[in-house]
């Protein structure tokens, strides 16, 4: 993101462009009270216009209590990357998601997103992601919202955001993290 000073991550298909990139994410989550966690997120784009995403959240209730809970949520998407502007990019995805952990039975359910980014300025952004995914025996529909601030150095982003799991849980963490961007570094001139 911001190669140009005034483009965000994807370029219009008549300029000089990516084939394709990985995303790599790492962050903590806490929301102060009884519960911290991480994330880990893997996000691949064969082309510019699907992204394979895949993330894994583990939260800790009472962390430092010897009986303290444990939920992970681990999911797979596939994303369509269906608005790829400058300096907005929108998408929508589908996937699979599994919720494990001390919950009473590990679930596997269905899952839908929809997210974007907005390119405010160099080198700030705004990212939201929303998904919901649905567990029939245990959670029923549960929403996983993430909205943060990024900067981006180079192939580095940096960022501070909220992390709100929705439905039974309720949760509302603060999150920290950054992730590292490869490129494919060929570059093509489209004719």
């Amino acid at each position: 993101p911001y190669q140009y000073d005034d483009v965000g991550l994807y370029l219009f298909p008549d300029e000089i462009g990516r084939r394709m990139n990985t995303y790599v994410d790492f962050r903590y989550q806490s929301n102060e009270d009884d519960v911290a966690g991480g994330w880990m997120q893997v996000k691949f784009s064969p082309i510019s216009t699907i992204t394979i995403d895949i993330y894994h959240l583990q939260l800790y209730e009472s962390v430092f209590a010897q009986d303290g809970f444990r939920y992970s949520f681990t999911n797979f998407s596939i994303q369509y990357n269906r608005v790829r502007g400058p300096r907005f990019q929108f998408w929508r995805s589908l996937g699979v998601t599994r919720i494990g952990g001390n919950v009473d039975d590990t679930e596997v359910g269905g899952s839908l997103g929809i997210g974007a980014t907005y390119y405010i300025r160099k080198p700030v952004s705004l990212y939201t992601d929303f998904r919901w995914s649905y567990f029939p025996n245990t959670l029923g529909t549960t929403g996983v919202y993430d909205i943060r601030v990024q900067t981006h150095h180079k192939q580095f982003t940096v960022y501070a955001g909220l992390n709100i799991l929705g439905g039974d849980l309720g949760w509302l963490s603060w999150s920290l993290g950054g992730g590292i961007q490869f490129l494919d570094g060929k570059r093509r001139e489209v004719e």
